[in-house]
């Protein structure tokens, strides 16, 4: 069976979010200073900081799955949810360089990027299984 160009789409978005967040868990596996800065000005140090590499990971995995992809959109959806979240969370400069102070003090801009993959990811799934949303219009 030929996939539509809606399945297709819905596909690229969504692998599109794979690959973001595979690429930011590896970030910060791999430590950089400006990313840890970064993290630690929003309270997010060690043992946390791995937890939060790991938890992005298998979120990625997870929605890149076919089989495993409803769960990985609901752990996709916490976990930029709490990105968003943390980006607009005041938090004290505790950290420093320009790009740190910089998103600290303009916590729209660092959500952007989350919102973005999480709408991505979202649309991806409904142009790929339209059905997911019947639901919706059950109420």
């Amino acid at each position: 069976m030929r996939k539509t160009r809606r399945q297709s789409t819905g596909d690229a978005l969504i692998y599109f979010c794979v690959v973001v967040l595979v690429l930011s868990s590896a970030v910060k596996f791999l430590q950089p200073p400006q990313a840890v800065d970064f993290m630690r000005s929003m309270g997010y140090e060690h043992g946390t900081y791995f937890l939060i590499a790991c938890l992005e990971l298998l979120s990625a995995v997870l929605l890149g799955l076919r089989s495993t992809r409803p769960l990985g959109l609901l752990l996709v959806s916490s976990y930029l949810g709490g990105a968003i979240a943390a980006h607009l969370a005041d938090h004290p400069n505790i950290a420093g360089g320009a790009e740190v102070a910089y998103l600290l003090s303009h916590p729209y801009v660092g959500l952007l990027l989350p919102a973005a993959v999480l709408a991505a990811a979202w649309t991806g799934v409904w142009l790929r299984y339209p059905r997911v949303f019947s639901s919706l219009n059950a109420a």
